[in-house]
């Protein structure tokens, strides 16, 4: 069994990966879990890790509809843990989660996860506080407090060092003051940058048409010298081979004058 959270992105320089990878237990996402480990194969993968939303161990009786439940993680990691088994030499996979934040619950969920053997988390920060709570980062903010406490929960997030990166940190979407939002986000970039984390290109997004990945933050982060790598962010198996996708991703870090240390 692998030690809790252990991977290193830095081991993985210059091979084929991606680490951000959805199952249908987030209730969004389609394909079984073997379909998107044979679709990586055959798309030339070197590194395959499966991110599906983590479950938030909380007792308000609350219920997420983009998350998986508690009593669906043992399953999740015995399915791919039997995966990477069958595939043991075609290709290196892990298991990880794409983990919310959320300060009242956090220590409580890490707990129930070092119960399985979990390789890795990344950061998907989606609330500025708790889901169902607080409003969705990607909704349109304009009032300054948003900038702060978004970035106020993504920097407690990565001062717990158990995160691998984080996704999309282009997710929040803010219509107010330009100057002070570049600011926050750029206090982000450089505790990236402190952590030697990535900066992640969400595939999911250009695909979509969304409006992240955001250029002007790329360029932010090229400017200062922050690495990237795309998270293709898949819900689908045929996602990891989209071409049009990953080549669009490539070319927003070239224009950024930026560095892809995967894939």
């Amino acid at each position: 069994m692998s030690e809790f959270c252990s991977l290193n992105i830095w081991d993985f320089a210059d091979k084929k990966s991606n680490f951000h990878t959805h199952t249908t237990r987030c209730h969004h996402a389609s394909g079984l879990d073997r379909e998107y480990v044979e679709q990586a194969i055959a798309g030339g993968y070197q590194v395959l890790g499966f991110s599906d939303h983590g479950p938030i161990i909380r007792h308000d009786g609350f219920e997420s509809h983009m998350r998986m439940a508690p009593e669906e993680l043992e399953g999740y990691v015995a399915s791919l843990e039997d995966l990477r088994s069958e595939f043991r030499g075609e290709i290196e996979l892990y298991i990880g989660l794409e983990v919310e934040y959320m300060p009242r619950f956090f220590q409580e969920t890490v707990d129930f996860y070092r119960e399985f053997p979990i390789d890795y988390m990344i950061l998907g920060q989606h609330y500025f506080g708790e889901e169902g709570l607080t409003p969705y980062v990607a909704d349109l903010q304009t009032d300054r407090e948003y900038v702060d406490e978004y970035v106020q929960a993504v920097s407690d997030a990565l001062d717990t060092g158990l995160f691998l990166y984080q996704a999309h940190t282009d997710l929040f979407r803010f219509g107010g003051d330009a100057a002070y939002y570049r600011a926050g986000m750029q206090k982000i970039l450089d505790i990236l940058k402190a952590k030697k984390l990535p900066v992640e290109v969400n595939g999911n997004g250009f695909r979509e048409g969304r409006h992240y990945p955001n250029a002007e933050f790329l360029r932010m982060a090229a400017g200062n010298g922050n690495p990237f790598l795309i998270g293709v962010d898949a819900h689908a198996p045929d996602r990891l081979t989209e071409a049009a996708t990953l080549e669009g991703c490539r070319r927003l870090v070239e224009q950024a004058g930026g560095k892809l240390i995967c894939l």
